[in-house]
């Protein structure tokens, strides 16, 4: 199974469905489920604005 690792809070934002688009430099033909990974690292800078 696939797995897309993000940051704190957008992992959280995407399993709640806040989060709709995620841009990635390369391409990819995968479509369907996926496991979502929440990264040890933490953007404080988004978790302040308050995404």
């Amino acid at each position: 199974m696939k797995c897309l690792s993000l940051k704190q809070p957008y992992a959280d934002l995407l399993a709640f469905g806040e989060k709709t688009i995620e841009l990635r430099k390369w391409n990819t033909k995968f479509r369907g489920e996926f496991l979502i990974h929440a990264s040890k690292n933490i953007d404080i800078e988004a978790c302040e604005i308050g995404y």
